[in-house]
């Protein structure tokens, strides 16, 4: 009896014992499932949170700062161009300062808010743009999501490529194949010393300067004058465009200009008169040679031969129709019974075009 008593006691206690394993297993699955919930709903959270970061937006944005497409978007943002340089010569510039150089993007000083994210994007060491965010919408989380507002390259392209450019007054200047306008005139009517003296007989030529700023490159500069090409040297920030030459003119003044050059060696050594002379010469040329004199040596009956050797042209340069200038170089070589000499003279000389004759009405030595 006592027997069955314990083995009903026995019984009654495991059952309980089951009773409460089965309810801290249920419990336990219960709170492993709420634990396995919340985790899932923070993992959301905060996977939600970081997407929404303005920075995941900015990677992906710099991530279009590639030399394929950085032109797509000088494009697409109103990229503010010059009138002489393009999208495309502004997109030459940027795949340069993107060569060899790391697109990074860090938040702009003292606009970056929470609600406004301002970021400046720089290749290398060189900042290159500046990209404001806006929001797009809310995530499952009611947390901001982010998308591109807008670029502005504004400030940031390093436009301080000047150039000042000196050419003929008459003459089309154009800046990459754009003519250049007279708003961009500093100096109008500027005469030069070659042709400073030459007023008392034709209109002087003049020379007028342009000066263009903001280029983001160095600009290809072209010129023509009645329809002749140009020479423009380029020599850092200064161009300076030649006046043309005129070959054909050139070799039909020589026999004029070898001329002048024999009767002003004949001067000099008393086989020719000043009067001879002068025929070649009109106002400061006139006037100046006449303070030259002759060598003295030759003017007391001395016996002696001459000849003139390497005679040379060079530089021939046509302001207009009715003037040019040009280098001349000859020797002058003397020969006595006690000896010789060989005067070396080199001159520029400026012509002008007087009732149809070319007579020259200035020249320096060189």
């Amino acid at each position: 009896m006592n027997k069955k008593r314990n083995i009903k006691k026995n019984t009654n206690k495991k059952t309980k014992l089951n009773k409460f394993g089965v309810f801290l297993a249920a419990y336990s699955g219960i709170l492993i499932s709420i634990f396995i919930v919340l985790l899932l709903l923070l993992y959301g959270v905060l996977k939600d949170y970081e997407k929404s970061m303005p920075n995941n937006a900015m990677n992906k944005i710099v991530n279009e700062f590639t030399a394929d497409n950085i032109e797509q978007l000088l494009n697409d943002n109103s990229v503010k161009i010059n009138e002489f340089e393009t999208v495309s010569s502004v997109a030459d510039y940027f795949k340069l300062k993107m060569q060899d150089s790391e697109v990074t993007f860090k938040r702009k000083s003292g606009e970056f808010t929470n609600t406004t994210p301002v970021y400046i994007i720089k290749a290398g060491d060189a900042t290159i743009a500046k990209v404001t965010l806006t929001e797009d919408g809310k995530n499952a989380h009611n947390f901001s999501k982010w998308k591109l507002g807008s670029i502005s390259f504004d400030g940031y392209i390093d436009a301080e490529n000047d150039i000042t450019i000196t050419a003929p007054s008459a003459a089309e200047v154009k800046l990459n194949g754009v003519k250049i306008s007279e708003s961009y005139i500093t100096q109008k009517d500027v005469k030069f010393d070659l042709v400073k003296n030459v007023d008392a007989f034709i209109k002087a030529p003049t020379n007028v300067v342009y000066k263009a700023t903001g280029l983001m490159t160095q600009p290809q500069i072209t010129a023509s004058l009645n329809g002749i090409e140009l020479e423009a040297k380029v020599d850092g920030k200064v161009c300076n465009v030649n006046y043309p030459t005129d070959v054909a003119l050139f070799d039909a003044q020589k026999p004029n200009i070898n001329a002048l050059n024999e009767a002003f060696g004949k001067y000099l050594i008393n086989r020719g008169t000043l009067e001879t002379l002068n025929k070649f010469l009109v106002g400061t040329a006139k006037k100046n040679m006449s303070k030259i004199e002759a060598t003295w040596a030759f003017l007391y009956g001395k016996t002696y031969t001459y000849e003139f050797r390497n005679q040379s042209y060079s530089n021939m340069v046509k302001y207009s129709d009715n003037c040019f200038s040009c280098q001349t170089s000859y020797q002058l070589y003397v020969k006595w019974g006690e000896g010789d000499k060989t005067y070396d003279t080199s001159m520029t000389d400026t012509f002008v075009k007087i009732n149809g004759s070319w007579v020259l009405a200035d020249f320096s030595f060189d």
